[in-house]
C-alpha cells in the first residue's frame, strides 16, 4: 500500500504542478531518447519558464519556492545584490530575479549536474550570475559528498588526499572582492551543513550583509545553529519562516 500511495502521490504532484504535459513526460522517462528535463511554467509569471528534472528533488524545490512561497518575506527596499549560496538548479535565484528585477544575483552551486541546469536557467534569467564553486572557510578545493537526499542534498567536505574529483571553494569575503561587490542586501544559504564553516569566519564579511536567510543543518554538522547565532548576534530583527532562520539589520524588513 505504501508503494501504491507513493506512486499516486507522485502522479498527483506532477499533474498539479505541471499539468497533463508534465505528467505525460514523467510517465515516459526511461524510454530511449527521453530525458527527465522539462520546462515548467512559473506560477504568477505565465511568460516565464524554468528548467528542471522531473522525478527528482527539483520538483520539490519548485514546489517549495513557487507554490509555498518559501522566500515570500518582504524587504523594505529593492535589493541591488543578492547572493544565493547552495543555489541548486536555480529555483530561488529565479524567484529573486522575478521579484527583484533590478538586482544582481550571484548564484553559487558546487555540484556539477545541478550547476549544469543552473547555468542554463541563468540564460533564461540574465540577472543571474552562475558560479560553479562552494562557499567555505578558505580558498582552494573541496569535494562533493552524497548526503543521500537526492540532487538537493549534496554536501561539500574538505578534500581527502585520495580524492581526484574536486570543486573550487572560496570565502564569501573573497567572492565579494572578485565580483566587485561592496555590500550584499540579501544572503541566502542552503548549503547542507557548510553554514558552520561559512559562519565561523563571518567576521571578515558580516558587516557587509543586510539580511540573511539560512537553513541550518545541525543533523549533518553539529554546531551550525550556535555558529550562526554567534555570527549574527548584532542583527536586531530575527524570525523563522518554515525551515529558514532569518535575521536582518534595522529597517531592512517590512514584512517577515
Amino acid at each position: 500500500m505504501l508503494a501504491i500511495n507513493t506512486v499516486a502521490d507522485s502522479v498527483r504532484r506532477h499533474y498539479n504542478l505541471f499539468g497533463a504535459k508534465g505528467l505525460l513526460k514523467r510517465a515516459i522517462i526511461g524510454v530511449p531518447g527521453v530525458t527527465c528535463e522539462f520546462r515548467a511554467s512559473i506560477p504568477h509569471y505565465p511568460k516565464n519558464e524554468i528548467l528542471l528534472r522531473l522525478g527528482t528533488t527539483d520538483v520539490a524545490a519548485f514546489e517549495h519556492v513557487f507554490i509555498n512561497d518559501e522566500y515570500g518575506f518582504s524587504l523594505a527596499r529593492q535589493p541591488a545584490v543578492i547572493v544565493d549560496a547552495g543555489a541548486n538548479v536555480g529555483m530561488s535565484a529565479a524567484y529573486f530575479s522575478l521579484r527583484y528585477p533590478t538586482a544582481k544575483i550571484i548564484a553559487i552551486e558546487p555540484e556539477p549536474t545541478n550547476f549544469d541546469v543552473l547555468r542554463r536557467n541563468a540564460e533564461l534569467f540574465p540577472s543571474i550570475i552562475p558560479i560553479n564553486a562552494a562557499l567555505w572557510n578558505h580558498e582552494g578545493s573541496v569535494q562533493i559528498q552524497d548526503g543521500g537526499g537526492g540532487n538537493w542534498g549534496m554536501r561539500v567536505v574538505d578534500v581527502n588526499v585520495s580524492s581526484s574529483a574536486t570543486i573550487p571553494c572560496t570565502t564569501l569575503g573573497n567572492l565579494l572582492e572578485q565580483q566587485g561587490i561592496d555590500r550584499v542586501d540579501l544572503l541566502k544559504l542552503d548549503v547542507e551543513g557548510a553554514e558552520y564553516e561559512i559562519f565561523e569566519t563571518a567576521s571578515a564579511w558580516i558587516n557587509r550583509v543586510g539580511v540573511i536567510v539560512a537553513e541550518l543543518h545541525d543533523r549533518f554538522r553539529p554546531g551550525c545553529s550556535e555558529t550562526f547565532e554567534a555570527a549574527t548576534v548584532e542583527f536586531p530583527t530575527k524570525w523563522r519562516r518554515g525551515e529558514l532562520h532569518c535575521v536582518a539589520r534595522e529597517g531592512l524588513i517590512s514584512a517577515p
